[in-house]
């Protein structure tokens, strides 16, 4: 069953390990279960990103720098050299790896066994986003096109012949995801699990998380999509999403954790009754609040064709513009109608 963590608002990114889940918050804070806070007083800047596979917590900082965190009881941060480790815009902690994106383009690799055998990625420049994966890393660089690094046990960095227009990547135990700008999906790697089994159906995909042995797909209506198996070898059920829709989502050895959206039912004004003389123009607005408004309005009951902003104008009124004018104001939690408000002639 779906579960979640309290008071956790303004969530900005999220990390899944094998049993853990942490949040990074707007103001700064990383919070797991019962809202423990990782402590951060000894790092040099706020935490921007946060990223996690198995029991290794990496964050990424807003200076550029990357810390480290022991996930025992004292749970604080350790910044990794930063002789190294500079300049770094994205991070991603794999099952035996530990990788950063750097702003030239190019990727630094380090052991999870807190050495500082720190080396670049051979051959490696022009990458926009990467994913690691367990014992292997893919990089997307600015031509859509993906490349792969480390082990190829099961073929997983042997990336696809003709790939190409992919958006975003993902990686797990032995198998890579990529998901191409039309929407779809690609997976390959290792067959065990049904890890590379993607939905023969599945479209409209926006985003797309991994890890160990199961994948994670966010659809443009903000639904979730999982395949594959988890650790302990059962298919996790992605949870259903009622009134909200999905921002974050990232998946862990035995779960998968997603960021909702929650809307709320839209609340709406009225918009004013008016008279005006034949020829002038009049508007009719409404303040309505909510999230993801869409809007409808109404003459005397009947759907105006295009009206469905929160203003609507009536340029040239004349005798056959005037009735009563409503607002209809709809989102995922619901629709509410505004009163009607009058148009008449003076």
């Amino acid at each position: 069953a779906a579960s979640i963590i309290r008071d956790a608002t303004d969530v900005v990114s999220v990390a899944a390990g094998s049993s853990a889940t942490f949040l990074l918050t707007s103001d700064g804070r990383i919070l797991t279960r019962n809202n423990a806070a990782v402590d951060l007083s000894g790092v040099s800047a706020p935490a921007v990103a946060v990223s996690m596979s198995g029991n290794s917590l990496l964050v990424l900082l807003a200076n550029g720098t990357v810390c480290e965190v022991a996930l025992g009881s004292s749970r604080a941060a350790v910044t990794v050299a930063t002789q190294e480790l500079y300049d770094v815009v994205q991070i991603a902690s794999g099952g035996f790896e530990n990788y950063a994106l750097k702003s030239d383009g190019t990727v630094v690799q380090w052991p999870q066994d807190a050495s500082t055998a720190f080396s670049a990625i051979p051959a490696w420049s022009d990458i926009i986003t990467i994913a690691a994966g367990n014992g292997h890393v893919l990089g997307l660089n600015s031509g859509g096109t993906v490349v792969g690094f480390g082990s190829n046990a099961a073929g997983e960095t042997s990336i696809p012949v003709g790939l190409v227009d992919v958006v975003g990547i993902a990686a797990g135990s032995q198998f890579s995801v990529a998901l191409k700008s039309d929407g779809t999906v690609v997976a390959w790697g290792s067959t065990d699990g049904e890890r590379c089994k993607v939905p023969a159906d599945l479209t409209d995909v926006v985003a797309i998380a991994a890890n160990f042995a199961h994948t994670l797909a966010r659809q443009a209506d903000g639904g979730l999509v999982s395949w594959g198996s988890t650790f302990n070898g059962v298919r996790p059920a992605a949870p259903s999403i009622a009134n909200g829709a999905t921002l974050l989502m990232d998946g862990g050895d035995y779960h998968d954790v997603a960021v909702v959206y929650k809307n709320v039912f839209p609340q709406t004004g009225s918009p004013a009754s008016q008279s005006v003389r034949v020829g002038s123009s009049v508007v009719f607005s409404v303040n309505a609040t909510g999230g993801g408004l869409k809007y409808q309005w109404q003459k005397n009951g009947v759907t105006i064709k295009g009206a469905n902003s929160a203003s609507y104008t009536v340029a040239h009124v004349s005798a056959a513009d005037v009735g009563s004018y409503t607002v209809i104001v709809t989102n995922s939690a619901g629709t509410v109608t505004s009163a009607g408000a009058m148009l008449t002639l003076i």
